[in-house]
């Protein structure tokens, strides 16, 4: 009975974290924008939400206009290499929130609370963390390979994180060409 509920827990639970005393990884900053409003600046966030995500309906968690706040939960696919004999990366999903606060001449993003999971929505690293080593361990895998993992994926995680940012900043200091 007693190798039965040990095998079980381990077909069950293949993933087992340890809490770790890092800081958890985000991304912040205060960005000037000169002349624009802080009605404009909400209109392009709001803009930008809806052509970074797919359905932003369902990203969008606050939207207020009046506090100058959009808030959402947001999920992009990362593609990660670490197994050295493929060429090909393994896709996971980073799950995170994101706050964009506007006020006139001036935008705050901030991005936090990421979780790393498979396809199907299986946690592998949450919450990921400033670590340089994960405590994370897998059935049938060895430290190696989960460290090789863990680094490649928050290197993923930040470097796709970092395109997110970008895209954001251009969609801020630019106006809509549409607008008149």
């Amino acid at each position: 009975m007693k190798y039965f509920i040990i095998l079980a827990l381990m077909v069950a639970a293949p993933f087992i974290s340890y809490a770790q005393n890092d800081t958890l990884v985000s991304y912040s900053a205060i960005i000037e924008a000169p002349g624009v409003s802080q009605s404009d600046l909400f209109t392009r966030g709001r803009q930008w939400f809806n052509e970074f995500f797919r359905n932003s309906k369902y990203v969008i968690q606050i939207a207020d206009k009046e506090t100058g706040e959009i808030a959402g939960k947001g999920a992009m696919r990362i593609t990660a290499y670490y197994l050295e004999y493929s060429k090909l990366g393994n896709v996971f999903i980073s799950n995170f929130s994101i706050n964009i606060y506007v006020k006139n001449g001036r935008y705050k993003y901030v991005l936090k609370e990421f979780s790393i999971t498979y396809d199907d929505g299986t946690v592998l690293f949450s919450p990921l963390t400033s670590s340089e080593t994960t405590n994370v361990k897998a059935f049938l895998t060895s430290n190696k390979r989960m460290q090789s993992a863990y680094t490649a994926i928050r290197e993923a995680n930040d470097k796709k994180v970092k395109e997110l940012i970008e895209s954001l900043t251009n969609a801020m200091q630019n106006a809509n060409p549409n607008d008149f």
